[in-house]
């Protein structure tokens, strides 16, 4: 339920003229949404359902509430007609949201869109046998066969239209089993259905009427039917047809009609309410008769209850039939009839009322009225029917005792001079002459009524004399009782001449009895009605108690004992109804002054004094009117969210709350609040209403008001039992109960616990299984260190031994390497021994270097990298160098080797390390990975690195490691099962040496498979600007690939020239145009005579393939003809040497033709005139040129691109990253973002001068992101800024 609220209502009785009834009046101020009720109806559960302009809205008899509706909907406006189809299911038909079906236990609402004709739909009924009527505005009328049929399926609902063109509809509804129709004309119809056929009944009005409104049938059989001209009444002809015997109220609009257990009521438009009854018509006086003239709408309910709704006066409920209340007002309406007191003789109908400004009055049960019969004395506070002379005795406020004859219906003369100016509060019967007299100033009196005396009973009191309220007989001690309303209760014995004896005065220490009014016997005790509440006076061996007995603590009039188990109290703010533990069961007319109450013998009746009206109550609201009083859950709401139905974050109601018996709670629901209402079937009774959740608490809660919140905080986990009851906690009636289960957290369950046992009892177990394990252990250990011990001992003496042998070996090393040194350097040393004697000193070094290796080796147990020599270096370059030896190694062992390295755009990575240790770790994780990979497989090699950290990983396709052996391969000495050899010293090194450089390793390998080591080191990076010349990672290494089927003749070239190039060679054409096109080599040498294709073929093959096309090409052959030399030009060869050639000559004739291409590379990148750059461009083959155009187009089509990347250019060339780099480097010199970013210079440098643009606009045109970095590349590119540029070339 969207919202959800009530207001405390406070009840008036109001004056009516019609049998007593009581009227209660609500509007705005009461809750309301308006004071204008268009429409009333009731639901099977008893809830009203009002529709006002503001929307519809519920009310229970107590409390005003709107509908929960879904989502959806948040609220109905003007609201047509609602009706119920059973306990769970009302149609509402509205103007915002035409014809729903709405759900009153899932508070969801099912719209009728499929139906259009349903827009105009004003009235609903439902017929005895189910069917259901529509009717329109327009006149049409439609029905549906069985209502069940719309709970069942709203989509597919077959409406069935009546063949029969009606005016203007204004109501429709349920007469004789029938269906009538009022329309705006002068026509009232009756429509009878069975078995699919309808016959129509027209009943003709006078032609005077110009719409009807309503209609009624009587308990006669006739029709009564409410028009803009009056009522008519119609009775069926016996011949058949309709007569319409008589009208009442001509000239009246008639908007509604009921008929009651009372009588015809008919609610008028701008002339109030009329009653019909014995052929009478009769202005029915409300009490707020000005605001309730417009009454537009009506509903009688099956407890007897007549609802009004009118047009901005609110809504009136009158109790039409009910036996058991009875109001009687005074007569006239003037002034208010303020009761004070009852009293009546024997055997006699008639109660006589002393009333606070009207006098004497009396009623009987017979009368609707009491009646004013004397005002001699406006203000009467006591009275006394002497039943002997048949005088009734009238204690007046300040005109003391006077005796009123009913024979002469006047008072006599006779009265009490002594406090004839006195005011009387009691008159008592002391014996059949004598009468206690009790004023207010002048204490208490003995009344001879014979000799019309008096003697005042003198009862000591400091401040004067008592204000005696009230005189009783002591029936427990004998004597009498006298309350006083200044000094609390006594107790005397009388003598016949007014002295006393046995005299005494109940105390009280906190002088609770101080001001005390009336008093009741109560066995051996005495109730006493206080100003501060009720007390009792117990009284037992002689010792008296006074304590407060209930929980009222507020004036209090009159006590009387209704039964063994029941106690009336009469108050100013109600009559209290007491059980036998005087806790207060209910509140009669709650709010107002009750006087005196008295139960009347002889009418059976409790007659209750009110302000201006007497009630009359009897029947079942004397002992229980709770019977039909039930209590209504209203919403809930946990941990302060106010639950809806499946709308809820954890979908605690599957149902409205008012139909749900159970709900469960989480473990975090600690706080729970369910705001209720009890439901009491009229207003002029209140009951209290008591509650306890059982599980929780043993004592039950008391709420004063029956429209609050039942509120438990910090509920803990279990199963509890809310249980609501009304009026007494031992009233079982109609109790409200609601199971509440709340779970425990999971580590708090049984199972949990138990849980915890087996796990510590494991724990214990586990403890003591490991101590003794150790213990076990402890001695294997022993016995391991000894032999850990021992293989120490002797590794320590096997690397003594290296080491010695080490040190031995540097010394002849050393004579051999300075002696090599001395003679290269020799001036008359022939050219042809130096590359052998390069090739031996460069061997010698690398042998060097490994001894020193092995010498240094036992310092590293105590280094701790405060002596590394740190130097900055291109990691490109760096890594480049270390892999290449082992890529040829790889490859000649018949292993696949690839390397793959990813470097941020613009910059150079730069990495501070130290070199030696740096070459050590990629050697040994290279050389093991070509050492476990077999042939077939593969090795990779990938460098991915951002600004600040490079990924480094080298993965093999080897055996793989298995994974017990994971954890300690990178331990010293530590050896695998299948380590063919190893020491376990190489991965202890790579670990040390990656911890000493900053970087870190990891490793992951599957057996079978292959092992990768990843390797992250910490990096900078340069503006490329500032590193071109450390941009290529192999500008300083010249590959030369050599093809030849002959092992020995392939072997002799990569021993002769390995020393000067780094040499790949191959043994087919296939594989040399694979190689050439992966590695792009420098220069191609290649043997004619080969297997499959010779070397004419790969020439032709490599010369017409873009990526190779700009190699130089060798070819060797024994062959010298001019035939054969043709060929090899056309074919494209750049040299054509004879076999048996000499290796000197051919290093000069290879060294010229990559000198002549590095002049080449140097002329297009920084041609000097534009007719040098076409003398270069000729120098190209056409292939070459071709792909310079085809790059250059690229850039221009992407100029304005500043994200443009090789990869994306490698893309639109369809060629590798790598294989655009080498092709680029080959034919201009420079890498692939340096023509990109000398392309757009100069392309900004031709706008700057031809266009006339400025430099800002330029630098965006031409794909410069930053102005700084524009001008810098700018400087370097043409040696001065940009400004002076365009100066110097305008």
């Amino acid at each position: 339920m969207k919202y959800l609220f009530s207001l405390i209502l406070v009840f008036h009785f109001f004056v009516c003229c019609y049998g007593g009834m009581l009227q209660s009046y609500y509007t705005t101020k009461d809750g309301l949404l308006s004071n204008t009720i268009d429409y009333i109806t009731m639901d099977t559960l008893g809830m009203l359902y009002l529709s006002t302009p503001e929307g519809l809205q519920l009310f229970s008899g107590s409390f005003f509430s709107l509908p929960g509706f879904s989502k959806e909907v948040s609220s109905f406006g003007f609201v047509k007609s609602v009706i119920s189809l059973d306990e769970d299911y009302m149609l509402i038909c509205s103007l915002e949201y035409d014809l729903v079906l709405y759900n009153k236990k899932l508070q969801s609402i099912k719209q009728f869109n499929n139906y259009p004709f349903l827009r105009d739909v004003i009235q609903i009924t439902k017929d005895k046998n189910g069917v259901l009527w529509f009717a329109s505005s327009k006149g049409k009328i439609w029905y549906v066969e069985n209502y069940k049929y719309i709970i069942d399926d709203v989509i597919n609902v077959h409406f069935v239209e009546v063949d029969y063109s009606f005016a203007e509809i204004n109501k429709m509804g349920l007469i004789h089993d029938k269906i009538y129709v009022c329309t705006a004309r002068n026509d009232f119809f009756l429509l009878d259905y069975c078995c699919g056929q309808i016959n129509i009944q027209h009943v003709p009005l006078p032609t005077k009427v110009n719409s009807v409104y309503c209609a009624v049938s009587t308990s006669e059989g006739k029709i009564v039917i409410g028009t803009d001209n009056g009522a008519y009444f119609v009775s069926c002809r016996e011949c058949g047809g309709f007569h319409v015997e008589n009208t009442i109220l001509s000239g009246k609009v008639v908007r509604c009609i009921e008929d009651t257990d009372n009588g015809i009521y008919l609610g008028t438009e701008g002339d109030g309410l009329f009653a019909y009854k014995n052929g009478l018509t009769q202005r029915f006086v409300l009490k707020n008769q000005s605001n309730f003239t417009n009454i537009i709408s009506s509903y009688y309910d099956k407890k007897g209850y007549l609802w009004l709704g009118s047009w901005n006066g609110g809504l009136v409920r009158l109790m039409m039939n009910n036996q058991d209340y009875k109001i009687l007002y005074k007569a006239e309406e003037s002034t208010l009839l303020y009761n004070w007191c009852f009293e009546s003789f024997p055997n006699d109908s008639v109660t006589y009322v002393g009333t606070h400004s009207m006098g004497l009055a009396y009623f009987s049960i017979s009368m609707d009225r009491c009646k004013v019969v004397d005002d001699t004395y406006p203000c009467i506070k006591s009275l006394y029917a002497d039943s002997l002379s048949n005088d009734l005795y009238v204690g007046t406020f300040g005109s003391g005792l006077r005796v009123y004859d009913l024979k002469t219906k006047a008072y006599e003369d006779t009265h009490i001079k002594e406090i004839e100016k006195e005011r009387v509060y009691v008159i008592y019967p002391y014996s059949a002459e004598k009468l206690l007299i009790g004023t207010s100033g002048k204490g208490l009196w003995l009344y001879d009524k014979i000799n019309n005396s008096a003697i005042q009973i003198k009862i000591p009191y400091v401040y004067g004399n008592l204000n005696i309220r009230d005189v009783k007989p002591d029936t427990t001690t004998g004597g009498i009782l006298i309350s006083t309303y200044n000094n609390g209760i006594y107790h005397l014995k009388l003598n016949p001449d007014g002295s006393y004896y046995d005299f005494f005065r109940f105390e009280s220490s906190d002088k609770s009895l101080f001001r005390s009014l009336k008093m009741l016997n109560d066995n051996d005790d005495i109730l006493v009605t206080t100003e501060k509440g009720l007390y009792k006076i117990e009284r037992g061996g002689g010792v008296y108690s006074v304590k407060p007995v209930s929980s009222i603590r507020e004036r209090l009039n009159k006590i009387m004992k209704l039964d063994n188990e029941h106690y009336i109290v009469s108050s100013h703010s109600g009559l209290f109804f007491l059980n036998s533990k005087f806790e207060t069961l209910s509140i009669i007319s709650k709010g107002e002054t009750i006087s005196d109450v008295r139960y009347n013998k002889n009418t059976k009746k409790l007659e209750i004094a009110g302000t201006d009206h007497i009630i009359l109550l009897g029947g079942k609201n004397l002992k229980n009117n709770s019977k039909d009083t039930r209590i209504y859950f209203r919403s809930i709401s946990i941990n302060g969210e106010l639950l809806t139905v499946n709308k809820s974050s954890k979908g605690y109601l599957t149902k409205a709350i008012e139909y749900t018996d159970k709900i469960l709670l989480s473990p975090t629901d600690n706080n729970i609040d369910i705001l209720f209402s009890c439901i009491q079937p009229d207003d002029l009774v209140f009951n209290y209403v008591y509650y306890k959740l059982d599980g929780l608490e043993s004592n039950w809660n008391k709420v004063s008001d029956p429209n609050l919140a039942i509120r438990y905080n910090s509920i803990p986990p279990g199963k509890f039992k809310l249980r609501v009851r009304v009026q007494s906690v031992d009233n079982e009636h109609n109790e409200r109960t609601l199971i509440i289960e709340k779970s425990e957290f999971w580590y708090k369950t049984g199972l949990a616990y138990f849980s915890y046992v087996v796990i510590l009892l494991t724990l214990i177990g586990s403890i003591i299984y490991r101590i003794k394990l150790r213990e076990r252990k402890l001695f294997f250990y022993k016995i391991q260190e000894m032999e850990e011990k021992k293989k120490l001992e002797v590794y320590d003496q096997k690397l003594r031994f290296v080491t010695n042998i080490s040190h031995d070996l540097k010394t002849p090393l050393t004579l051999v390497l300075s002696p090599l040194t001395d003679m290269i350097s020799m001036p008359d040393m022939p050219d042809k021994f130096k590359p052998r004697i390069q090739s031996m000193i460069w061997n010698g070094n690398n042998l060097l270097r490994k001894i020193n290796k092995i010498i240094n080796y036992k310092d590293m147990e105590l280094y701790d990298g405060s002596r590394l020599e740190l130097e900055k270096y291109n990691l490109q370059n760096l890594i480049y160098e270390i892999i290449i030896p082992f890529k040829a190694y790889a490859e000649s062992q018949g292993i696949a080797f690839h390397y793959h390295f990813v470097f941020p755009e613009h910059s150079t990575v730069m990495i501070l390390t130290e070199k030696n240790k740096f070459e050590s770790v990629f050697e040994n994780l290279l050389s093991n990975a070509i050492k476990y990979t077999p042939r077939g497989g593969m090795v990779k090699v990938n460098v991915i690195s951002d600004v600040s950290v490079a990924h480094i990983s080298i993965a093999d396709t080897g055996s793989g490691i298995p994974e017990e052996a994971l954890p300690h391969i990178f331990d010293r000495y530590y050896c695998a099962k299948d380590n063919n050899g190893g020491t376990g010293i190489g991965l202890f090194l790579v670990k040390r040496y990656v911890d000493l450089l900053g970087g870190n390793i990891q490793l992951s390998s599957v057996v079978g498979k292959g092992t990768m080591f990843s390797i992250d080191f910490p990096v900078s990076v340069e503006d490329m600007v500032q590193n071109q010349g450390q941009e290529d990672n192999n500008a300083d290494v010249i590959k030369l690939l050599f093809v030849e089927d002959n092992d020995e003749l392939r072997a002799f070239f990569i021993d002769v020239f390995s020393s000067f190039y780094t040499v790949l060679a191959v043994s087919s054409a296939d594989e040399a145009v694979e190689l050439a096109c992966k590695e792009m080599p420098d220069l191609i040498v290649s043997d004619y005579m080969m297997p499959v294709k010779d070397g004419l073929e790969l020439c032709n093959i490599l010369k017409n393939n873009i990526l190779t096309s700009h190699i130089p090409f060798v070819m060797l052959s024994s062959l010298n003809t001019d035939d054969f030399r043709t060929r090899c030009w056309q074919a494209g060869v750049d040299l054509l040497e004879e076999k048996p050639f000499n290796t000197d000559i051919l290093k000069l004739k290879f060294t010229s033709l990559i000198k002549n291409r590095i002049i080449l590379k140097n002329k297009y990148q920084y041609p000097v005139t534009k007719q040098e750059k076409i003398k270069v461009e000729k120098e190209l083959s056409d292939y070459d040129k071709k792909f310079i155009d085809e790059f250059n187009r690229v850039i221009e089509d992407n100029l304005e691109n500043s994200e443009l990347s090789i990869d994306d250019v490698a893309v639109c060339l369809k060629m590798t990253h790598d294989q655009l780099y080498r092709k680029v480097k080959a034919l201009t010199g420079i890498s692939v973002n340096q023509y990109i970013r000398s392309f757009r210079l100069r392309k900004a440098a031709k706008l700057m001068c031809e266009t006339g643009c400025s430099v800002t606009e330029v630098l965006y045109t031409t794909g410069f992101s930053s102005p700084s970095y524009f001008t810098k590349c700018f400087k370097k590119e043409f040696g001065v800024l940009p400004s002076e540029y365009i100066e110097k070339n305008l």
